[in-house]
């Protein structure tokens, strides 16, 4: 899955997506947070720019 430019220009994971967006709202991430981030990340992840 590709992502605006804006996000990201490498690789990134569905928990660092989540873990941006709920820093941005002001939610401090704890153990648990983390533990997720790297699941998800290992789950779903999104390249940077394909190659035409």
């Amino acid at each position: 899955m590709r992502l605006p430019r804006l996000v990201t220009d490498g690789e990134i994971g569905l928990g660092d997506v989540i873990k941006r967006a709920t820093a941005t709202v002001g939610i401090r991430p704890c153990d648990g947070c983390r533990r997720r981030a790297e699941a998800l990340n290992h789950w779903v992840g999104f390249g940077g720019r394909r190659s035409p």
